[in-house]
């Protein structure tokens, strides 16, 4: 999970080149060190989910396959990997023709500016209504759809080690039992409880929005487990909190889901 507390809006001005004409056109980007998060606020259409977050810096119009999710859960706005994008089989960049395919493939192979690879980004809406007021092409923040349950597991997993192959909500128990070997404060069995309560609730009613904020750890007191998994260099993952008796969503080392959706 990206935290962009820090990122910033910067103007600039892409040459922007189509067969049929050729457009000069000012766009602000989000930037978070070297990393675009989005290179046109004006150019996205925010009322859209997902939305496509990266044009083409050539043309601005052919699709990048860089798209996000957008809610807001609790004082957060969150970007999240949508469930189907513009690289899963709808069409590939070796089948398109011409200038289109060619800017397609100028993205890709990193001629042109670094891009973040498919991971939640965590906006404060502070800062989201901070840049709102500067750019009203933005929506405000308390206009931006909750995040769902479903939202919130594709966040989880996209924190897992890559190794493991979790990309996706499909099948995740199964790929999460087959490979945890070891749990910090519990047996493997109960980790496997654990988890699969999680999951559970997720899947239980994926389109309902999570009542809830993301908070530090250290602030309530929580106690990380860490979970080792049978893939090469035994990364370790941490999937879930003890808060008090119960048990919630981890977010990298430094985020959890409070308070805790399990009864």
């Amino acid at each position: 999970m990206i935290d962009a507390t820090n990122a910033v809006l910067e103007k600039w001005q892409p040459k922007l080149e189509s067969l049929d004409s050729t457009d000069s056109a000012i766009w602000t980007r989000i930037s978070l060190g070297s990393v675009e998060i989005c290179n046109s606020i004006e150019w996205t259409d925010w009322s859209l989910n997902p939305i496509q977050v990266i044009h083409c810096i050539e043309c601005g119009h052919c699709p990048t396959g860089i798209q996000a999710d957008i809610s807001r859960l609790g004082e957060h706005v969150l970007w999240t990997m949508p469930e189907v994008n513009c690289n899963d089989g709808k069409f590939k960049i070796d089948e398109i023709d011409g200038q289109e395919g060619q800017h397609l493939l100028n993205m890709f192979e990193g001629t042109g500016p670094k891009y973040p690879e498919i991971v939640t980004i965590l906006i404060p809406t502070q800062v989201w209504n901070i840049w709102q007021s500067t750019c009203k092409k933005l929506p405000q923040a308390a206009n931006i759809p909750q995040t769902t349950r479903k939202q919130l597991g594709i966040a989880w997993i996209s924190e897992a080690p890559k190794k493991m192959g979790l990309r996706s909500m499909e099948g995740a128990i199964d790929c999460i039992e087959s490979q945890l070997l070891a749990s910090s404060t519990m047996d493997t069995p109960d980790a496997v409880i654990v988890l699969t309560s999680l999951l559970d609730w997720i899947s239980s009613d994926p389109q309902a929005p999570v009542i809830g904020q993301l908070r530090k750890p250290v602030e309530l007191n929580a106690e990380l487990e860490e979970c080792y998994f049978d893939i090469p260099g035994n990364d370790m993952w941490h999937p879930f909190a003890r808060l008090g008796d119960k048990y919630t969503f981890m977010f990298g080392d430094d985020t959890i889901l409070y308070p805790s959706p399990l009864k």
